[in-house]
């Protein structure tokens, strides 16, 4: 959890690649850029009414810095760069609850039926 209290959340890009920024703003300089799948971790930031998204990001001198990376680039003509994804956390926090009777009942499913053997017969 971040000092704000706000948990980072995580993010899917969607644009072929999205550049990191040293802040939060398009004049800002490059640092790197992830490309279209990538999932980042990240707090969204508004800045200006513009939506970024601040991200750890490790240079090729491998020390961590923080980056900037922007959500909405219909301003600059790309559309929409990055989506909010739910995290398997979350998705496990909505499934419902194992208890014994389901335990057992996939058990029982997952035991494999095995053939009986019969009695072989030979004709002369």
């Amino acid at each position: 959890m971040s000092k704000s209290g706000v948990q980072p959340a995580s993010w899917r890009v969607l644009h072929a690649r999205v550049i990191i920024r040293k802040a939060p703003s398009t004049a800002a300089g490059i640092l790197g850029f992830h490309v279209q799948g990538k999932i980042v971790e990240g707090l969204m930031q508004d800045v200006s009414g513009t939506p970024w998204i601040k991200v750890k990001h490790h240079g090729l001198d491998g020390k961590e810095c923080d980056g900037f990376m922007l959500i909405d680039g219909s301003a600059v003509g790309l559309g929409i760069l990055m989506e909010k994804v739910e995290t398997f956390a979350s998705a496990a926090d909505k499934a419902p609850a194992v208890t014994r009777s389901t335990l057992s009942s996939a058990k029982s499913a997952a035991k494999p039926s095995l053939p009986t053997k019969k009695k072989m017969t030979s004709k002369n």
